[in-house]
């Protein structure tokens, strides 16, 4: 049975109301290296209508391009257009775009009777839409084509935004028809998809901190080294002279000033684990301990002449302990002074006991030392 002009209008009209449903949103995520495909159709029962829209995310300069694809040739507006003066009759004029497009001068663009039939009344008044909205970007310049295999938008990102939105709105396709001295094409087809995607822009935390990167990896490669040779140094956590610990508490410091701890926040995971690795090393260090204790056969029983001069040794250290203490000002560099004073004192009382000494010799050493341990609590203690 053969349609009235009045059925075709209204069957086209309901074809094109068909498109116009609730914006559809959608939410995606885009990062360097995981581009985003979305499928579209434009008309339901029709595969070879079908578009891909692709979305890519290049961190180094801060851009997303947004790409349609489809097997068919495609044509979109890059502005809000007004039917009138476009179109004159079926025929759509590119020099009365509000922009200027790229196109052969010989070439004719037809609007379908049935595609123009599904324009509504006063079609004067109809105007089509941009078929691309954003927000949070900004589009970069390029030149625009009637016709187009592809249709490519790269856009500059506001700042290091991580949201941004982009709205589709009328994408249409062309047909061809080749003639001998031009070409016309034909739009068949074409709808205001109303489709908004919220765009998560996934960010490297560590993209362009190389330097930065480098940095810490160096700084937790130095300090591994030291305090490896350290621990290498003091194994034993035992030495068997005063002047040794003291050797080891020097080495301590000079460590301790040349690594100090770093209070660093960062959201790239390569520096921030770097830096925490740093100062667990940097603790470990100021956690190292190191005692002395000097070999029983040293003191016990007859002394010998190396712990007569050990004992006298420790006598001149406590005394110069003292003296230090005496000129310094800060309290916790004299308590640390007082600690070791007092541990000089342990060592020396566990190493003789209550031997007094069997030779005058002995026993003036003995003396010697006593005599520096009273100044030293007379002195530090009262």
């Amino acid at each position: 049975m053969k349609l009235s002009h009045r059925t075709v209008f209204l069957l086209y009209c309901l074809l094109w109301l068909s498109g116009l449903k609730a914006a559809t949103v959608r939410t995606i995520s885009v990062a360097q290296g995981a581009s985003y495909t979305d499928h579209i159709s434009l008309k339901e029962d029709s595969k070879d209508m079908d578009l891909m829209v692709k979305f890519v995310f290049a961190e180094e300069t801060n851009t997303l391009t947004v790409t349609l694809i489809s097997y068919r040739t495609l044509f979109v507006f890059w502005d809000n257009v007004h039917y009138t003066p476009l179109f004159k009759g079926r025929t759509l004029r590119p020099d009365q775009l509000p922009y200027v497009v790229e196109y052969n001068p010989k070439d004719k663009f037809k609007a379908t009777k049935l595609f123009r039939a599904t324009i509504p009344q006063p079609r004067s008044e109809f105007h089509f839409k941009r078929w691309i909205d954003y927000e949070g970007l900004q589009p970069a310049p390029q030149e625009y084509k009637m016709v187009n295999d592809f249709i490519s938008q790269p856009f500059d990102i506001q700042g290091k935004r991580t949201q941004v939105t982009i709205r589709l709105h009328d994408i249409f396709l062309l047909e061809k028809v080749e003639k001998k001295k031009y070409n016309r094409y034909n739009i068949p087809f074409g709808r205001d998809v109303d489709l908004t995607y919220q765009v998560t822009i996934v960010r490297n935390p560590c993209f362009g901190l190389d330097e930065d990167i480098t940095a810490a990896k160096g700084a937790l490669e130095s300090v591994s080294s030291s305090y490896a040779s350290f621990k290498n140094r003091f194994r034993s956590r035992v030495v068997g002279s005063q002047e040794a610990l003291d050797v080891f508490e020097e080495l301590k410091s000079t460590l301790l000033n040349q690594f100090p701890r770093k209070d660093v926040q960062s959201d790239c995971p390569d520096i921030q684990t770097a830096w925490d690795d740093y100062n667990q090393y940097v603790d470990s260090i100021g956690q190292m301990k190191c005692v002395v204790k000097v070999s029983e056969d040293v003191l016990g029983g007859t002394f010998s002449a190396e712990g007569l001069t050990i004992l006298m040794s420790r006598a001149r250290q406590l005394d110069k302990l003292v003296s230090r203490w005496l000129v310094s000002i800060d309290p916790m560099e004299r308590h640390d002074l007082d600690a070791k004073c007092q541990n000089l004192i342990n060592e020396v009382n566990g190493l003789i006991g209550k031997n007094n000494g069997r030779t005058a010799e002995e026993r003036q050493a003995i003396a010697t030392f006593r005599a520096a341990e009273r100044y030293f609590y007379r002195t530090c203690r009262q």
